[in-house]
């Protein structure tokens, strides 16, 4: 990527993180809450171990019924897991769609959903495409407004169990 598609990257993230609901101190709860409600669908974010190679993290859009699933690896710290979910909710932000991969993933990370209903799984160990890349910059900038900057110790927005929560936010 040139200098110059970084910086037209920079400047669509910051024109999205001016409209974003950003509190200072970040709550990881209300900010997904927004997007749920902005997307009208119900988002439910997880914790689990070994989320799969390289992958930390993964938003899952599943059709029937519509929902989001951002789950996250289990096994590292709060604030690694907080920036792990900022980055799968700025997908979500952005409107990436989600890629998918092999067909027996959905039934290897959810075995009590039937594969057809996973619609995709963003598989990434790098960033090497623009979705990611934006993802990762818009989740970064975030942190920096909410007051994460090296300045300030960052206090964990997970609590011990891992557990962020379940988000059912529109009338059916």
């Amino acid at each position: 990527m040139t200098a110059a598609q970084l910086r037209t990257l920079r400047r669509r993230c910051e024109r999205r993180l001016a409209v974003l609901p950003i509190s200072d101190p970040l709550n990881i709860e209300t900010f997904a809450a927004s997007i749920a409600q902005r997307r009208g669908r119900p988002l439910e974010i997880l914790p689990m171990e070994g989320v799969g190679g390289g992958t930390l993290g993964a938003w899952i859009a599943i059709d029937n019924p519509p929902r989001d699933l951002i789950v996250y690896e289990a096994a590292t710290s709060a604030l690694h897991q907080e920036h792990i979910i900022l980055h799968e909710l700025c997908h979500l932000v952005c409107d990436h769609g989600p890629r998918a991969v092999g067909s027996d993933v959905p039934r290897l990370l959810f075995p009590d959903l039937q594969s057809d209903l996973v619609r995709g799984v963003l598989n990434r160990q790098a960033y090497s495409t623009v979705d990611e890349l934006e993802a990762e910059l818009l989740a970064t900038l975030i942190c920096e407004r909410a007051g994460r900057g090296a300045r300030r110790t960052p206090k964990p927005v997970c609590p011990p169990g891992g557990f962020v929560g379940r988000f059912q936010l529109f009338s059916e």
